[in-house]
């Protein structure tokens, strides 16, 4: 619905403004500020449809097995992938080969790039961001320090 009223706007502002500016002002100056008015509408729809798109993904993902999980199970799931995240990062100097290099930021950003739900519950649960690394960029570090309000910190 409020995509065909977008393009209705676009045709009567275009209309409207043939009809009551071509005598007043130029070709092309008219010309300019149709092709102005359009772009601002195309990305108005584009903004309206991108919306949407995420609108049905986001409701998408409700209906997955994962999604049905309570949230206490999903944050236990992610605690235990912590702790084991953190003793495979310990053995870094004896097996460097099974640490990335550089280390990440954090082992919770490709968590956060799941799905908004997951995105949610990891920015909320501060033991997630007690682990820092002082070879981090220090905004990497202060969004950690934020992150993990009043969790015990790993360093």
């Amino acid at each position: 619905m409020q995509v065909s009223s977008f393009s209705f706007r676009a045709r009567t502002c275009s209309l409207e403004m043939l009809n009551c500016n071509w005598r007043t002002e130029g070709a092309n100056s008219l010309l300019r500020k149709l092709g102005s008015r359009l772009m601002e509408e195309k990305n108005h729809l584009i903004n309206a449809f991108s919306g949407a798109i995420a609108d049905i993904s986001e409701r998408s993902n409700l209906y997955t097995q994962i999604a049905r999980l309570p949230e206490e199970l999903v944050l236990r799931i992610f605690t235990q992938a912590s702790d084991e995240w953190q003793k495979i990062r310990a053995l870094g100097p004896i097996f460097p080969y099974i640490v990335d290099h550089p280390p990440s930021f954090s082992q919770w950003t490709n968590v956060l790039k799941v799905c908004r739900s997951w995105h949610n519950t990891v920015i909320s649960f501060s033991p997630a961001w007690g682990s820092i690394d002082m070879s981090w960029p220090s905004e990497a570090i202060e969004t950690h320090l934020r992150l993990s309000k009043s969790a015990p910190l790993r360093v």
